[in-house]
């Protein structure tokens, strides 16, 4: 389409650049698969095998040449010639630049709407003077449409009911639980869940066992029934997996990792308990890019392709950026921000001051968290883990530990108690907590 003065404003490189990243490197469509529609496409062609990689991929299923001359061929759809989808491929050397190219046809997109909508506004004034008011109003409704500002309103009517059927729900449910279970039912009472929306903070001194008692939550998680996913920077997956399989077979770890467990009761009892690991919606991920912003894309492809319900990161700490203070800063607030866009937690770890190690009471408090400020303000929750045992060097395989929930956004603050079980490297309710 053109006016009588110049052709429609378009990107032709910029949309070839971005289909032939998707084929070059799939995971690089979940950069812009929530900004980019095939109606933002100039050529037609293009906009179909846009909205056909986007459908292949939700399906989860792998996005190549063959899959997509496939995918033609089924519709019938004359774009698929197999030489042109090979030319898109040779169009890029990397998809780092996905994002800036989509954002170029996303600018082309908008600026034909407006020459659209204005060309109509000229032409409609000039044959129905009459209808200024009309005219103006319906055109300044479809403008709007153009603006790139992000936001969701919603009536009060509306929220209302779903608090009412809320609350509604929740007085049919026994365990009152609004959202996934924590691991420990004291804390589920505390806190109702780890809950849509939320920035869940779990921070403790170096080796105290903060990368157990994520491990512990989210098998809690996964197994009543929630796909969770795991972002370790920390440990590879079979790490991870071996410390699982320790807490679930209640063998301790030291006698797994040397394979200790090779006959009789103790090699049934690991095949029962990996069976049973094998069975959870639970998903390890090692990152390449370990920026924050790649750590969100990687969530949002995992709520696409598997629908995952929690997201975990271990730990802050190793999250990249520049400058030490203002990196944790804005990866802190982005982990809040990630959470209200994927509409699930996030539980991030985060490591405290040295300096609490040095003082008399080692009891850890909110201010003893890295980079206090900025931290504290964007979570909703923060939980704090504390070991009396782990500054005296006890030794002894079982002991007290105590989870402090040092701020909640929503709920009251308290302390938790817990035993750590060092031989298997899990925590767990003591004998006498409270029923439910």
């Amino acid at each position: 389409m053109t006016t009588d003065l110049a052709p429609m404003p378009s990107n032709h490189d910029a949309e070839q650049a971005v289909l032939g990243s998707i084929i070059f490197d799939n995971a690089s469509y979940w950069k812009i698969a929530a900004t980019l529609e095939p109606s933002d496409f100039y050529q037609p062609r293009h906009a179909v095998i846009y909205a056909t990689m986007r459908r292949l991929l939700n399906a989860g299923t792998p996005v190549d040449l063959i899959s997509l001359y496939d995918a033609g061929l089924e519709r019938n759809i004359p774009a698929y010639e197999s030489s042109y989808l090979t030319d898109l491929v040779q169009c890029v050397a990397t998809s780092a630049s996905i994002t800036y190219h989509a954002k170029l046809i996303k600018k082309a997109a908008h600026q034909r709407k407006v020459i659209t909508i204005a060309t109509k506004l000229v032409e409609t004034g000039f044959n129905r003077p009459d209808d200024t008011d009309k005219l103006l109003e319906h055109s300044l409704q479809e403008l709007s449409s153009c603006l790139t500002v992000d936001g969701q309103t919603t009536p009060m009517k509306e929220a209302v009911v779903e608090v009412l059927e809320t609350i509604s729900r929740l007085s049919l449910t026994p365990d009152r639980l609004i959202g996934l279970p924590t691991g420990f039912e004291t804390l589920d009472r505390q806190t109702g869940g780890w809950q849509p929306g939320q920035c869940i903070v779990m921070a403790g001194a170096v080796s105290m066992g903060k990368s157990s008692l994520l491990l512990h939550s989210l098998l809690a998680s996964a197994r009543a029934g929630f796909p969770v996913a795991l972002i370790s920077l920390e440990m590879g997956p079979a790490q991870v997996t071996l410390r699982a399989l320790s807490s679930e077979s209640a063998i301790a770890y030291y006698r797994l990792r040397r394979g200790l467990v090779s006959t009789g009761e103790a090699w049934r009892t690991t095949k029962e308990a990996a069976e049973r690991l094998a069975a959870l919606p639970f998903y390890l991920v090692e990152m390449m890019d370990t920026s924050m912003l790649g750590i969100l894309e990687m969530g949002r492809k995992l709520v696409y392709q598997h629908g995952i319900k929690l997201l975990a990161i271990d730990y802050l700490g190793l999250v990249q950026g520049g400058q030490e203070y203002k990196t944790a800063s804005e990866n802190s607030r982005l982990c809040k921000i990630g959470a209200r866009q994927l509409n699930i937690p996030i539980i991030a770890l985060h490591q405290l001051k040295r300096e609490v190690s040095e003082r008399p009471d080692k009891r850890p408090q909110l201010t003893d968290l890295k980079q206090t400020g900025q931290t504290e303000n964007d979570a909703d929750t923060v939980i704090l883990l504390h070991r009396d045992g782990y500054y005296q060097d006890s030794g002894l395989t079982e002991e007290p530990a105590e989870l402090i929930v040092a701020k909640q956004r929503d709920g009251a603050c308290g302390t938790i108690p817990l035993v750590w079980y060092a031989q298997t490297m899990s925590f767990a309710e003591p004998p006498d907590s409270p029923s439910v």
